[in-house]
């Protein structure tokens, strides 16, 4: 649903805003967490391939995760031990942010704020 609400805002030229949420539970066997590459995939080469094709281009993607799993032999792993300390955070800005140098001086300047 999400690609089609972007393709539909976008094709109208209205901002928009969405949050995409994956997966809404912590579970110690990680099965939920292998089941996320797919969707995510499918949502990201939906809009790089959208017929609209500068979609992708224009559009501020952040992908983001929480802390990890905060019990069971998982947390004691040294995975779980990163994951805690070390939440995901990926960031795609617009491709003019990338063309601005101020704006490259800025993120680099602040990328290694959010630990």
């Amino acid at each position: 649903h999400a690609g089609g609400f972007i393709e539909t805002y976008s094709s109208r030229r209205q901002k928009w805003a969405a949050f995409v949420h994956f997966i809404d539970s912590h579970e110690d066997t990680n099965m939920l967490a292998v089941t996320l590459d797919d969707p995510i995939f499918s949502l990201l080469y939906r809009l790089k391939t959208s017929v609209k094709r500068d979609v992708f281009d224009n559009t501020f993607i952040i992908l983001l995760s929480d802390h990890g799993l905060h019990y069971g032999s998982y947390l004691q792993s040294r995975q779980g031990k990163r994951e805690r300390a070390m939440p995901i955070l990926y960031m795609k800005p617009p491709r003019r942010f990338s063309e601005s140098n101020e704006v490259k001086a800025s993120l680099q300047q602040n990328k290694r704020l959010w630990t």
